[in-house]
Formats: structure tokens, C-alpha cells, sequence
């Protein structure tokens, strides 16, 4: 049976450190890979030509801490493709808004030739290899949606950026591993859009899923703290680390 993994590329928002990157995670699936955002610093990780073939980036938001890496991916595409090293154009999929995209992915996929930009809604779902895809619209203040991929009878999901609520329990439901974002600890007071620690923990009970990774921290935190806090909720609960892989099996890891 062909693997179906995922690596946590970066951890941190809204700035990268000496030690941790913006947000990225890389799934794979046999030859097939994607990228779930490439915020600040993720793009060091494909280095040669062969990195990005068979490669599709899924922008979750267009926050500048989820994609800021994209014109790196671009670069990287036109250079290669001039030297002969790369033949297959690595493709981008951001979520539809029709103000805010035309205005920032224009910047980037005008008059390229390299890398092919599509937009996808909460109503697309489609394969790619042996991954269904799909997407949920979150609560967040700009659009944005949670990423689910299932392979080989396992799953994942993706929050992304977004406040607790109810549609995001049914999406979550009985995945394998829950990648959720805990900007926030009890501590912080109120803020919309983000999720707590605590509520990460909550998502994860409610859902009944096997793992919870925590994402999305404030750089100078300890990420045990937002562990500890999760826990309260779900003990199996983890805090991603870059460049540590885990794979997916039916029921486990």
C-alpha cells in the first residue's frame, strides 16, 4: 500500500522564528503531493526541481501569513522550467472571493506561463491521485475554509484559520488526525476568529477523532502550554512539530 502522510512545515503565526516557519503542511500520497498553505519560510523545504513535481498548493486564506511564500514557489517554477529541469506546471488553489482574489493572486499569476491558479468554493470536491478533497467555509474575517483529505480509508483535516462552530464539528467528525489552529490560550480574552486551545481540545472530543496536532502558535509561547490546555478537553493531543512526519494508517499511525 502506496503511504499517505503529512509533515507540519510551519507552526508559527504571524511571524516566523530562528526555529519555526508560518503555516504548511505537506501531504502526501504515493507521488502525488500538497501543500496546505506556504506561509513565511515552508518554501526552504523543496529545494530541488523534483520537490515540485506532482505538486498542488491549496491556499486555505489569503492572510499574508498563509501564502507569503507563494512568489518563492513561482520563482523557483520559472527557473527551473528555463533550465530544463522541470516540465509540469505546479498548481494553485486559492478560495474564491471576488474582490480580494482578483486583486492579490493577480500579482502572481499574471503573464506566468510556469504554474496554473484556479479558485475553488465550499461546493468543490475533487481528486487528486488517490486524495478526495473537500472544503468547509469558516468563521474568519476574510474567507476562508477548513481542508479535509481522505486516502487508503484514513482522513485528515485542516481548520485553518477560524472561530468554533457547529459546522466545523460536522466536518471534523470522525477523522483520523485533526490538525486544528490554538492561536489563543485562556489567558488572551476574546478574540473572533481564532480558536483557543481549550476549544481545540473541545472540537477534538466532540468529533471523536483519533489524534489532535495543535497549529497556528504565537511564536513567543511555549507550545506546551497550549498542550496542556487542549488536554484538558482531549488527551491525545500533540503539538506539531516541523519537519517531524506522521503517517496515516485505518485507526491509527
Amino acid at each position: 500500500m502506496k503511504e499517505f502522510s503529512v509533515t507540519p512545515l510551519g507552526t508559527v503565526s504571524p511571524i516566523p522564528t530562528m526555529e519555526c516557519n508560518c503555516p504548511g503542511f505537506l501531504v502526501k500520497c504515493g507521488e502525488e503531493k500538497i501543500l496546505l498553505d506556504c506561509g513565511s519560510g515552508v518554501s526552504k523545504y523543496f529545494s530541488r526541481p523534483e520537490d515540485l513535481k506532482n505538486l498542488r498548493i491549496i491556499l486555505s486564506h489569503l492572510h499574508l501569513d498563509h501564502f507569503s511564500d507563494l512568489g518563492n514557489f513561482v520563482y523557483a517554477s520559472y527557473v527551473y522550467h528555463n533550465l530544463g529541469m522541470l516540465d509540469s506546471k505546479v498548481k494553485v488553489f486559492y478560495p474564491y472571493h471576488h474582490i480580494v482574489n482578483d486583486n492579490i493572486i493577480e500579482i502572481y499569476s499574471k503573464e506566468n506561463n510556469y504554474m496554473e491558479f484556479d479558485y475553488y468554493t465550499n461546493l468543490n470536491e475533487f481528486n487528486f491521485g488517490n486524495m478526495k478533497i473537500s472544503f468547509l467555509r469558516n468563521v474568519h474575517d476574510v474567507v476562508a475554509f477548513a481542508i479535509k483529505i481522505i486516502a487508503y480509508n484514513s482522513s485528515l483535516v485542516y481548520t485553518s484559520d477560524t472561530g468554533y462552530n457547529s459546522d466545523l464539528v460536522k466536518f471534523c467528525s470522525g477523522v483520523d488526525l485533526l490538525i486544528s489552529e490554538s492561536s489563543l490560550l485562556k489567558e488572551h480574552g476574546l478574540v473572533k476568529g481564532h480558536m483557543y486551545a481549550w476549544e481545540a481540545g473541545k472540537l477534538a472530543k466532540e468529533t471523536r477523532v483519533k489524534k489532535l496536532m495543535l497549529t497556528h502558535f504565537w511564536p513567543i509561547i511555549n507550545k506546551k502550554l497550549y498542550v496542556k490546555e487542549a488536554k484538558e478537553y482531549f488527551q491525545d493531543t500533540i503539538a506539531a512539530e516541523e519537519g517531524k512526519k506522521f503517517i496515516l494508517r485505518k485507526g491509527g499511525f
